[in-house]
């Protein structure tokens, strides 16, 4: 997920997270709650969810904060803007979120993080990036 407004840019890799169907749809993720992103989302109220494809882990590890990308995560992967943040090119998809709640529930250790499914972009015949026992696939 990332976030762009006022100036302010940020972004996590989310790595547990499910589509709730319904009117309207919405996203749930784990989300650390110490991380500078929540503080942005929460703020804001609204994000852009990359859906990463084949051969952009790299994206999901620099936004993991545990490879490097000299000048920020956003360095790394080639980006434009979009209606609730910035969107990854060539990306699996792009789903525009809002809040739900600015002070979620905690699951275990993680925030449960609820929000609307506002917008939504999938690319035809990009599947999405996995991460199965350690790496990509």
């Amino acid at each position: 997920m990332d976030e762009r407004r006022g100036g302010a840019r940020d972004g996590w890799t989310i790595s547990s997270l499910l589509v709730g169907e319904g009117e309207p749809a919405e996203l749930i993720a784990l989300v650390d709650e110490d991380c500078d992103w929540w503080d942005l989302f929460r703020s804001t109220g609204t994000a852009t969810v990359n859906v990463l494809g084949p051969g952009q882990g790299r994206v999901a590890d620099a936004f993991a904060r545990i490879a490097p990308s000299p000048g920020g995560p956003f360095r790394t992967g080639e980006w434009t803007d979009g209606t609730h943040g910035p969107r990854l090119i060539d990306a699996a998809g792009w789903v525009g979120v809002r809040l739900v709640d600015a002070t979620p529930d905690h699951a275990g250790w993680a925030l449960l993080v609820r929000a609307t499914v506002e917008e939504l972009d999938l690319a035809d015949g990009v599947d999405a990036l996995e991460h199965r026992y350690g790496r990509y696939v």
